[in-house]
């Protein structure tokens, strides 16, 4: 939370999270204040790794990280450019 008890919501994609992962810093989502971490559902169905997998629903049963659901877009060229993009980047461009 900054100065004006503003919370900064932060949507994470697949790599940012597999790098935590990798380099046992998850926890540090637990640990900003201020910052409320969110992912959708395809960039949790990217992370293949088992044990990265595993990980990530630790962080999520604990609260530091939510999962959420990307709303349809009824705009052609945002689903031209998702048809283009891996499933978890072309979810984060259509977050709201």
């Amino acid at each position: 939370m900054d100065q004006t008890g503003t919370i900064s919501v932060v949507i994470t994609d697949t790599s940012v999270l597999i790098n935590l992962a990798h380099t046992g810093h998850l926890r540090l989502l637990g640990s900003t204040p201020g910052f409320r971490f969110l992912l959708s559902e395809e960039v949790l169905a990217e992370i293949q790794d088992p044990a990265q997998r595993e990980m990530v629903d630790t962080v999520i049963l604990n609260g530091f990280l939510a999962l959420t659901r990307i709303e349809t877009v009824g705009k052609s060229h945002s689903r031209k450019l998702v048809r283009r993009l891996a499933r978890g980047s072309g979810g984060m461009i259509l977050f709201p």
